[in-house]
């Protein structure tokens, strides 16, 4: 096998991973903040944020899928690193 492809499917799995990591993180916050001291709305906003980062890191493993039948291996890695930027991001509003 192609070491790029070999690397190409580590890094998709690894992009699985994150899309678990943010949904656990947002449940994790969930369960955190739900105390009577946050507001309600701020813990609403932390979750959608978690939600939604968790989509879009969704949709660049799925657009990773896409290039990997075209046999574009290293734009698909690097792709990841995209994934692995926006996971890492903090929150826009909080």
């Amino acid at each position: 096998m192609n070491v790029a492809k070999i690397i190409n499917i580590i890094s998709m799995i690894l992009n699985l991973l994150l899309v678990l990591g943010e949904i656990a993180k947002a449940i994790k916050n969930q369960m955190v903040l739900n105390n009577p001291l946050v507001s309600e709305s701020f813990v609403f906003n932390i979750v959608v944020q978690d939600i939604l980062k968790s989509i879009v890191i969704l949709c660049i493993f799925l657009f990773q899928l896409k290039l990997y039948k075209k046999q574009e291996y290293l734009s698909s890695i690097l792709l990841y690193f995209v994934a692995a930027f926006i996971y890492n991001f903090r929150y826009f509003f909080l």
